[in-house]
């Protein structure tokens, strides 16, 4: 089970996504029909936000998270992906680039 804290955490997050010329921005629990739009737009039904920085909110040096994240989206190859960054609500922890995978 995901520690209380950490998973409110989760959810003082914006998941922004890079799509077009602007941000769709994401919070969990939350209905946001840019994103389907843009599953319509791709023809794709299902999506994940995901990243490879600080895996098991475990903080890694930038370098390491960079070439995780590098790692990651060559592992991505083949699907449709937009760039994206996790931005907490508060300056605990820095902003983390993930991706949207449909």
């Amino acid at each position: 089970m995901l520690d209380p804290d950490l998973l409110g955490a989760y959810h003082k997050t914006t998941y922004e996504v890079f799509y077009g010329k602007k941000f769709i921005k994401l919070r969990i629990g939350e209905f946001n029909p840019e994103i389907d739009k843009l599953l319509n737009e791709n023809n794709s039904k299902s999506w994940v936000f995901i990243t490879a920085f600080n895996p098991y909110s475990k903080k890694l040096s930038n370098a390491e998270n960079k070439k995780r994240q590098a790692e990651l989206l060559n592992d991505l190859t083949g699907y449709i992906t937009f760039p994206g960054v996790g931005k907490p609500d508060n300056n605990q922890w820095e902003p983390e680039i993930s991706v949207l995978v449909l």
